[in-house]
């Protein structure tokens, strides 16, 4: 039997664009496959900022589809 993986949703933004604080992985899935341009631009406008950060990072810029060449 598969167990369901529970998170808790902090802000569904419409059409699959949700945040979780509890699911890393499937805020970042979100952000990058089903949040708009729109979204991403009132989700980055009113976030908190964070702190910096320093020395090198395995990661990647959050780009909209509608963005990329």
């Amino acid at each position: 039997m598969i167990a369901p993986v529970l998170t808790h949703v902090d802000a569904d933004h419409g059409n699959g664009c949700v945040l979780f604080s509890d699911n890393t992985s499937a805020t970042v899935d979100s952000l990058r496959f089903r949040c708009s341009a729109e979204q991403l631009d009132v989700i980055y406008r009113y976030a908190s900022r964070g702190d910096m950060p320093v020395g090198a990072k395995d990661g990647w810029v959050a780009a909209p589809r509608q963005m990329q060449s």
